[in-house]
Order: structure tokens, then sequence, then C-alpha cells
């Protein structure tokens, strides 16, 4: 009787986690207080920075998950440059750069796309320079990033969005590439070629017009 008893209480409590739900419509809503909302609604504590402010505008026909609601507020916070952050039992709201400095998460794997939050990603780079990755694509980064290169290890160390780390991944991962053998074996030869023909070129010395000055006579007496 006991473990029937038991059963059936497990069941009802997956059950009501699946079925949490919360509407998310906001027409130029204050963040406060849909933050306020998300947390009273899921009850989970969430601590504001001072100087988070806006609103927010976002319309969806049917109530979200609390993980779905979760994601699009950190979707909308990161549009006003804010981002969450992860602290023990709470959830941090701060500006972006403040994040950077401090309460980052840090990997070596492309980060998971949602929820939105900033990261530093540790990219280990096998058939190009993270050099040549740095001057090509500097600008790759949103406003709130920056990308870095460590030459002694190839690596490239990366600080961004979720969203754009992720877009970023798709471009590196298309060209860290092994070269193909022919495509070698061309530059190879085209090297040879130029360094042949270098060797075949006489040493000419820069012939420079010698000036030379008149003979003075002393005067005659």
């Amino acid at each position: 009787m006991s473990k029937w008893i038991f059963a059936t209480v497990i069941i009802i409590i997956q059950s009501a986690g699946f079925s949490q739900t919360m509407p998310m419509n906001y027409q130029s809503e204050d963040i406060q207080k849909i933050v306020e909302d998300y947390s009273k609604a899921t009850g989970k504590r969430i601590l504001l920075d001072p100087g988070v402010r806006g609103r927010i505008t976002m319309f969806n026909p049917k109530p979200l998950s609390f993980e779905e609601a979760y994601n699009e507020i950190s979707s909308a916070l990161a549009i006003h440059g804010y981002a969450i952050s992860i602290q023990g039992g709470s959830t941090l709201v701060q500006p972006a750069r403040t994040i950077q400095r401090s309460l980052i998460e840090v990997t070596t794997q492309v980060p998971a796309l949602k929820p939105e939050r900033m990261v530093v990603w540790i990219l280990q780079l096998n058939h190009v320079s993270s050099d040549e990755i740095l001057t090509q694509f500097r600008n790759v980064t949103s406003k709130e990033g920056d990308i870095n290169s460590v030459a002694s290890k190839n690596q490239l160390v990366i600080t961004d969005w979720a969203s754009n780390l992720n877009r970023i991944a798709k471009v590196i991962e298309q060209i860290d590439q092994p070269t193909k053998p022919s495509v070698a074996k061309f530059a190879e030869q085209s090297r040879t070629r130029k360094l042949s023909r270098l060797k075949n070129i006489p040493f000419r010395p820069t012939e420079m017009p010698i000036k030379s000055k008149p003979v003075e006579t002393p005067p005659t007496e």
C-alpha cells in the first residue's frame, strides 16, 4: 500500500513540473517588472544591478514554459546590453561589460545557444594561425565582445554572447581545415620557382655617380 502511494505522488509531482507555464506578453514594459513577474512565477531569486533599466516589448500567442520564458528574457536583456550570470542559488543581471570582468562563464567548448549570456570561449586552432585569424576577423564580435590571440598555444580567446559565439564557430570550422595536398604542392612549387629566379639574378650594386672635387692649385706669388 505504501509503495503504491509513493509512486502516485511521484507521478503527480512530475506532471505538475511539466505543466508549469507563464504568459509572456508585454507592451513597452519596464525590465524590472518583467523580471519580477518571472521571479514570482518560478520562485527563482534574481538580483538586479541598480543600472539595469529600460523597456521591453514581447508577444507570445501562448504561455511559455519557465525555461522558454527564461531564454526569452535573457535574449531581451541582451538587446539592451545586459547579461545574466548564475552565482550559487541566485541569478544576477548586470551590464555585459561588468559580467565580463568578474562573473563570466569560461569554456573550451562551443557554448549552448540558450539562454543568451556572455561567455569566454577558449578555442584551440589546429591548421591555421591564431594571429592570422585575429587579423582577418577582429571585427567579428559584437560591440560587447572581444577577441585575442595566444600565439604561443595557437589559441583564440573570444568573449561574446553565446549566440554570436555559435555563429563564429561555424565560420572558423570552415577555415580551420588542413591544406589539401595538391594546394600545398602547388604552393611549394611556386615558392621554389621564385627562389630559383632570385638565385639567377646577378648582383648589381647600385651605381651612384661619383662627384669629384676640383683640385685646388695654390695661388702664385
